[in-house]
């Protein structure tokens, strides 16, 4: 819907910090509203990009509407980023059903400046974990790449919400290791309709894995990011070691 943060482009419903600049559409709002309502009436799964809250405001009309118009076919939607979410925004997002699959690399790349640009009013928005896990969402983790961040880089950034600066961001919103790793394990499998074969180390389970040097959940918090991946598998094939 919306374009990044790091260009100015994410919609915001009021403009970025000294600027009357309040972010960019990809698309003409009405057009995208129908590609969603038709999108959901036909079947697919939508991935529907919203960073800015005003592209989350448009996000969550479009699923209502689409909702109403189909409202006995089963989906799982989700939204690429929510990077900004006002307080009034998360019990919506829950009652919807939409499922956030969120960036917490950015929390160490990135916080300082998009704290900045929004300023002190709107910072605590930005990449939300706890407010939305608590009030019923699903996070599924993502690494954004090709731009930086890394897999142990996000996990450990939705637990200490450390940026690279020194800077903490919003630390309310802190997660537990256990939750940020199933991020990026079974909630990540199930948003694929995956679940069944995907996500757990567990009989009847594709062996697809990855060997760690050391145990997320038991080194200090600020170790996972160095953690040593040792190798990989693929459906029990090792690929990489």
């Amino acid at each position: 819907l919306d374009g990044g943060m790091m260009v100015r482009a994410a919609r915001m419903t009021k403009p970025y910090v000294d600027t009357d600049n309040c972010g960019s559409w990809q698309a003409e709002p009405g057009f995208m509203r129908t590609a969603i309502v038709d999108g959901h009436a036909a079947g697919w799964q939508l991935a529907v990009h919203a960073i800015g809250d005003e592209a989350m405001d448009l996000a969550m009309d479009c699923f209502e509407e689409a909702f109403a118009a189909a409202p006995h076919r089963s989906a799982r939607h989700r939204i690429e980023h929510g990077g900004a979410i006002r307080p009034d925004q998360i019990d919506r997002v829950a009652r919807l059903g939409l499922t956030i699959v969120t960036q917490p690399s950015f929390i160490h790349d990135s916080a300082h400046d998009f704290a900045d640009i929004l300023g002190p009013d709107r910072a605590d928005w930005l990449y939300r974990g706890r407010s939305l896990i608590d009030a019923g969402v699903r996070l599924v983790g993502s690494t954004d790449r090709p731009l930086p961040g890394t897999p142990l880089r996000a996990i450990q950034a939705f637990v200490d919400r450390r940026n690279k600066t020194g800077r903490i961001l919003a630390a309310h919103e802190a997660i537990t290791v256990k939750e940020s790793l199933d991020m990026f394990t079974i909630h990540g499998a199930w948003i694929s309709s995956h679940e069944h074969r995907l996500g757990r180390l567990r009989r009847g389970y594709l062996a697809d894995l990855c060997f760690l040097g050391a145990n997320p959940l038991t080194v200090p918090t600020d170790e996972i990011s160095s953690i040593d991946v040792l190798g990989t598998a693929l459906e029990g094939s090792l690929l990489w070691n």
